[in-house]
């Protein structure tokens, strides 16, 4: 995916592996558990999540 962050809209993008990590981590879903992520950009959370 070629996108850029667009400044005028905030945007801003979470490309640290070991913060991803951290987060999943802490999350730590179920395997039945559903999950929704809101503005996923390039799914850096849902990815690992899957």
């Amino acid at each position: 995916m070629n996108r850029a962050p667009r400044k005028r809209f905030g945007q801003n993008f979470l490309v640290d592996a070991q913060v991803i990590q951290r987060i999943c981590d802490t999350i730590a879903p179920a395997t039945d558990q559903l999950l929704i992520e809101i503005g996923p950009g390039r799914a850096a959370i849902t990815r690992p999540l899957l």
